[in-house]
């Protein structure tokens, strides 16, 4: 619960005091960041978000850890500080949204191009076959014609 509220923050400000770009497990800057968690008030970390925001991390981090939290509160709260700060959460449109649907009309492009690649290829598989069976069966075809030919008209005869 006390994740969310970062990450509600994090949307909301764009950074919370202990981000960093490089982090090891178990380095000496996790550690600080640990105690940054510890040490910065819900005040400082809710300072720009709307007053809801700063309430909700109230009271998730004063839940017991066996305590049921009140989720119909919360989720109260969750709207209004959404709210408050003109986000629509049912809009279903979020910073990576623009990504996800520029990789997916680069997958199609590539997929149809592919496809049509091996369209060309079948194709060309295809007039490769049937020139060489034109190939071989010509002399066939110039003996056996008149042959067949022959028996066909004597046969009409």
């Amino acid at each position: 619960m006390i994740t969310v509220g970062y990450m509600m923050i994090y949307f909301l400000q764009g950074l919370l005091p202990w981000i960093t770009h490089s982090l090891k497990p178990h380095s000496p800057r996790q550690t600080e960041i640990g105690r940054q968690k510890q040490n910065v008030t819900n005040e400082t970390l809710c300072k720009n978000c709307p007053r809801q925001l700063l309430e909700y991390m109230n009271v998730v981090t004063s839940l017991d850890f066996y305590k049921c939290p009140d989720y119909r509160f919360l989720r109260r709260l969750i709207r209004e500080a959404a709210a408050e700060a003109r986000v629509d959460l049912r809009d279903n449109v979020y910073d990576w949204t623009p990504l996800i649907k520029k990789e997916r009309a680069e997958q199609d492009r590539a997929q149809e191009e592919s496809l049509f690649q091996s369209f060309q290829d079948v194709l060309h598989v295809r007039q490769l076959a049937q020139s060489v069976e034109t190939t071989r069966m010509s002399p066939l075809r110039q003996t056996a014609m008149p042959r067949t030919h022959s028996k066909n008209k004597s046969a009409l005869q």
